[in-house]
């Protein structure tokens, strides 16, 4: 819960690089922000740097977000549907804190959320196969 206050905390700031910079928050809200703007698909920016590293955090945030909702619930559905649900939540208030709330960045979540589920069934598969040889090799011992 303090990962996911923390998330709102940075989604929800005017300014992420005041508050990185400056250290300074600030909420600006929005009663009718344009919600056509959800769907502006922004990907001729790729070449841009800061453009980059900011889907790459979109990224990260959600596969850490994935890991923590594993650990803590133990259920693949649940995570899914928390993850996927508060990326949609985390876009669509985007738009009501001066921000750009995007479904392209929908998808840089649920990215961040697919490779955690792939990295953590690759992990049990190598976990099941290392259990297979070596309790293979103890029997013919």
């Amino acid at each position: 819960m303090l990962y996911i206050g923390i998330l709102l905390m940075f989604i929800c700031t005017e300014s992420l690089f005041l508050f990185i910079t400056e250290q300074e928050l600030h909420f600006q809200f929005t009663r009718h922000p344009n919600l056509a703007d959800f769907f502006l698909n922004d990907l001729r920016s790729l070449y841009d740097i800061t453009y980059v590293i900011q889907k790459l955090g979109h990224f990260i945030c959600f596969f850490f977000l994935a890991m923590l909702l594993y650990w803590a619930l133990q259920r693949w559905l649940l995570v899914v549907l928390i993850s996927v649900g508060f990326a949609f939540l985390t876009e669509v208030a985007q738009l009501f804190f001066s921000r750009s709330g995007r479904l392209l960045d929908v998808g840089y979540d649920v990215a961040g959320l697919i490779l955690f589920i792939l990295l953590y069934m690759c992990y049990r598969f190598v976990e099941w196969l290392y259990s297979k040889v070596f309790t293979s090799e103890v029997r013919r011992h």
